[in-house]
């Protein structure tokens, strides 16, 4: 059977979704007649053949591409892998090495004691000898000149074992060096096995042609969130809608158009299930007494009226799929770090002004309310602040219709601070039981140049039960006490350096046996 043909088949447009990403290879190449395969090596290992799809079109625009794909599968192979193979290579050429040094060093050793050897035989024979002629017929004659002789084989003697002693040490440090290089040789991995994936595709054409082939697959390890940046300058704001990408799919992306969509793929769309409704009968209770509690709960927040829910997790998109495009192209290593790239921008007027939560903190925070001016709504995600060119720190905004006001915070401002003292004071009354009135004093210190106008935002209780009313306490009201439906209360104090106060006030009416706690400990100061 022939050879698949390799063919380098690049990564050219991604779609990145909450929780994957959609890749789409593209290439031109020129067919024969008949059928051919093809061999993409080196793909992603979380390919899959059931999230795949490929096409051929022509390259030329309305014409017909006289070719067709038979077959596009994933095949798995395993690589022999050895990050060390250099540097094994290299101990084993200098393990060789020091084998060499050390057989050529006990070679050397090796004559080294047949010469101290042959030099002691001789120094004995000639001893000998020197012993039979002092003790034989010749006696004491000639003796001068072989103790001449003896010293010489002595000095060459011991010449022989300085050489062999020399030889000795060098052997031992060539047989440490080798054992060095087999510790050595020893530590480093054996060689590993790792998994590679190659994309297979068999094409069948009518006629010789050159085509555009084209394969998407669906990876996992991939998704994008949406994050902004807003830069207060003079005379408005600047706004920026980026989109962070995550990837690990273990192929780069480079050189690639980026899509970023809020569909979801993965969602499975499901009808509610119907429970059956149970109608009982029950015999009428007296009356008991209700205990009731406080409970805090944040304000629903509105478009137009409507209550919106709650996003789920991921990207938000009020229910419809909403797609973004990446200026340019960008790469996108594999290394499952964020990477940042700007979708679009605008720049808008806004309305600056001071707000401060004193239940929550001292601070007062500078505020803007813009419009969103994109055909495009603004999806919910963190928002990097500056203001007159310094960082600020990053904060949020949740979805945001096209057109629709919302508000956004760029830091506090230390010219003003506020605080915040709760009271408890007890009206006696003679006929019916003393009524309590809860007061919230308001202290706004101020060290700026010209008067500025702060908002103060505070909090009153919202009853959900029609024997229970909040109403106000005239005489322990300095501004009107009026909550919205949320139980939100909004003033506005103007003041440059010094301080301003103001309290409000508000009691409880009831009805019936109700059971109620106190909705904060008296002189509490925030």
């Amino acid at each position: 059977m022939t050879e698949p043909r390799t063919l380098t088949l690049p990564i050219r447009r991604v779609t990145a979704f909450e929780d994957r990403a959609e890749v789409v290879r593209v290439a031109e190449l020129e067919l024969t007649a008949g059928r051919e395969a093809l061999r993409v090596p080196q793909v992603s290992l979380l390919t899959s053949e059931a999230h795949m799809t490929a096409w051929v079109e022509a390259t030329q625009e309305g014409a017909t591409a006289p070719a067709r794909v038979d077959e596009v599968r994933v095949e798995h192979r395993l690589v022999p892998r050895d990050p060390a193979a250099d540097q094994r290579a290299r101990l084993r050429a200098e393990r060789e090495a020091a084998k060499a040094t050390l057989r050529a060093v006990q070679a050397r050793l090796r004559r080294a004691e047949e010469r101290e050897a042959e030099a002691l035989e001789a120094l004995r024979g000639y001893t000998l000898r020197i012993n039979e002629s002092l003790w034989g017929e010749t006696g004491l004659e000639g003796v001068e000149g072989a103790l001449e002789g003896l010293d010489e084989l002595d000095a060459f003697a011991r010449e022989a074992a300085a050489r062999r002693w020399a030889l000795e040490d060098e052997a031992a440090a060539a047989e440490e060096a080798l054992k060095g290089l087999q510790a050595a040789l020893a530590e480093i991995p054996e060689p590993t096995f790792k998994r590679e994936a190659d994309l297979l595709i068999r094409l069948s054409a009518d006629e010789a042609c050159r085509i555009k082939l084209s394969v998407a697959a669906v990876l996992p390890c991939a998704l994008w969130r949406p994050a902004h940046e807003a830069r207060l300058i003079e005379g408005g704001l600047e706004w920026d809608l980026r989109a962070t990408v995550w990837q690990r799919t273990g192929e780069d992306w480079s050189g690639v158009a980026l899509r970023l969509s809020t569909d979801r793929p993965s969602a499975v769309a499901e009808l509610p299930p119907l429970l059956p409704d149970q109608l009982r009968l029950q015999e009428r209770e007296t009356p008991k007494q209700i205990v009731l509690a406080h409970r805090a709960e944040g304000a629903r927040r509105r478009i137009e009226g409507a209550v919106t829910v709650e996003a789920a997790p991921g990207v938000y998109d009020g229910g419809e799929a909403r797609i973004y495009h990446a200026e340019g192209l960008v790469d996108i290593p594999s290394d499952g770090r964020p990477h940042a790239f700007k979708l679009e921008g605008f720049k808008a007027d806004c309305a600056r002004r001071l707000t401060a939560y004193p239940e929550q903190s001292r601070q007062v925070f500078a505020r803007v309310r813009l419009h969103n001016p994109l055909p495009k709504p603004l999806l919910a995600g963190p928002v990097t602040l500056i203001r007159d060119g310094a960082y600020m720190g990053v904060g949020d905004i949740q979805y945001v219709g096209p057109g629709e006001p919302f508000d956004l915070a760029l830091g506090s401002d230390d010219r003003f601070r506020a605080r915040l003292r709760r009271g408890r004071e007890v009206e006696a009354r003679r006929l019916s039981r003393d009524r309590v009135h809860y007061t919230t004093e308001v202290e706004v210190h101020g060290s700026a140049a010209t008067p500025e106008v702060v908002e103060i935002v505070l909090r009153a209780p919202v009853s959900e039960l029609k024997a229970l009313k909040v109403l106000a306490s005239p005489e322990h009201c300095d501004r009107p006490f009026e909550p919205d439906e949320d139980g939100l209360m909004r003033f506005e104090v103007t003041l440059a350096s010094g301080a301003e106060r103001f309290k409000v006030g508000f009691t409880f009416e009831k009805t019936g046996q109700l059971v109620l706690p106190e909705p904060w400990w008296g002189g509490e100061e925030a």
